[in-house]
């Protein structure tokens, strides 16, 4: 299944992707996920992803598609990059066509879904603390010390008194 991604630049070829895992084992690969992860609402799942590939097929471009599926272009384009093997091949021997650009493809890249599903199962959000409400709450009694303590410094950091005036001590 060759993939034809078309790119803006009027200097740069299109990319020409081919997939290396059947429809069969991108099924087995995303049960697989579901069993071992729970996936966000925002987080692009395989299914999702070959979906995406099946409408560039069709001639659409990354943003259409992301119209279409309701993700970002950018998100669509981290997935491809993601799971995109190092190894591609050079075709200059066969002088092969591409039925969507009508242009000779050079080199093909592969296209490989383990490394998708290698992505999302250890795939691990950095900004834990906007989503966890358990974390929110172990650090609720210390922000809630913090902030009493900064108040009482920016308090009485003028006083006249000495003995409610506050300085600044780090622990």
């Amino acid at each position: 299944m060759l993939r034809c991604i078309k790119t803006k630049q009027k200097h740069l070829y299109n990319n020409h992707y081919l997939i290396k895992n059947s429809d069969e084992e991108i099924r087995l690969l995303h049960s697989k996920i579901i069993k071992t992860r729970l996936l966000k609402e925002n987080q692009m799942s395989i299914i999702h992803f070959n979906e995406c590939l099946r409408l560039i097929k069709e001639n659409k471009t990354i943003s259409q598609v992301s119209n279409i599926i309701k993700f970002q272009p950018k998100t669509i384009k981290r997935l491809l990059k993601i799971s995109t093997t190092d190894k591609g091949d050079f075709v200059k021997k066969f002088k092969k066509v591409c039925p969507s650009c009508d242009n000779y493809i050079n080199y093909v890249n592969y296209l490989d879904f383990n490394l998708l599903a290698e992505h999302l199962i250890f795939y691990k959000s950095k900004r834990t603390i906007l989503h966890s409400k358990t974390i929110q709450d172990k650090w609720k009694s210390f922000v809630k010390f913090w902030n009493n303590e900064v108040k009482y410094f920016r308090e009485n950091r003028f006083s006249k008194d000495f003995t409610k005036k506050s300085y600044k001590s780090f622990c």
